[in-house]
């Protein structure tokens, strides 16, 4: 207390000073309409900025979140996209496109790690186990093809890349003949073809699709388009250079291929092997 007092003594006359600046401020502001709109417009002002600061915080904070939701809602859409759709079919009649049942699902991922400059490379998702991702589900985004789960832990899940020496991928260059698309492993943006005989007419731009003659994944999802193409002499295929949908490069946001249908032929084709 006694410091309190020689602080207030010896800072009497700053005191005084300020106190009476306050209230020489007080007075003009209330006295004055032209003083008092200004006070009101600069304290609206500071307020403002202040609430717009807390809004882009809550915003930023809130973002993954939004996100998330947006990436499950797009996963769901998908199932209901054609391709995701299996015509029922029996001796006598095919089922209208109403009547259609999903044969895929969805589960929206995000990458973690990209590897685009090897080999043979690999990505990481942030999905596993724990969200029904199993080994060997296709992987595919907005774009592509992207590869397919090689192994699973309890949150996270490895992925072969397309850009990968051991990847096939079933493919149909615009309404030809199902071929294997495969790497080279030298260019990220482009793919290959070697087994399109020579006798399907093809020509560049031509459209590439996923041919469906496995559940890894969708059929007729565009992977990419014909860059450039070949029949050397004495030759009965093609080579094709494929320009890819896909950018490796921006890779984010993924989705694993849950196809609904696929255990029943696994189980169909393990009885004919065991007979």
């Amino acid at each position: 207390m006694r410091n309190l007092f020689q602080f207030l003594f010896k800072n009497f006359q700053y005191l005084l000073f300020i106190i009476l600046e306050i209230i020489s401020g007080y007075l003009i502001v209330k006295e004055s309409s032209f003083h008092q709109s200004a006070y009101i417009n600069s304290s609206n002002q500071l307020v403002g900025d202040l609430l717009e600061k807390q809004h882009q915080v809550k915003s930023f904070i809130y973002l993954r979140k939004e996100n998330d939701s947006l990436a499950a809602e797009n996963a769901r859409l998908r199932g209901e996209q054609p391709y995701s759709l299996l015509s029922i079919k029996d001796s006598f009649f095919i089922v209208t496109d109403s009547n259609k049942r999903p044969a895929f699902k969805y589960i929206s991922a995000e990458v973690i790690n990209n590897e685009v400059n090897k080999v043979n490379n690999y990505l990481i998702l942030n999905k596993g186990l724990k969200n029904r991702v199993r080994k060997n589900m296709g992987v595919i985004c907005d774009k592509g093809v992207v590869g397919i789960v090689k192994d699973v832990s309890d949150d996270f899940c490895v992925v072969i890349s397309l850009l990968n020496s051991k990847s096939r991928v079933g493919v149909r260059v615009d309404k030809g003949n199902y071929v294997s698309m495969f790497w080279e492993g030298y260019d990220a943006t482009t793919a290959s073809i070697n087994d399109l005989p020579k006798h399907i007419k093809i020509k560049k731009n031509d459209t590439v699709f996923t041919s469906g003659e496995s559940w890894f994944y969708p059929p007729n999802l565009m992977v990419g388009t014909v860059k450039d193409y070949e029949l050397k002499n004495g030759k009965n295929f093609y080579e094709i250079k494929v320009k890819l949908s896909n950018d490796f490069y921006a890779l984010k946001n993924v989705y694993v291929v849950q196809s609904l249908l696929r255990a029943q032929t696994d189980t169909l084709l393990s009885k004919i092997h065991d007979e």
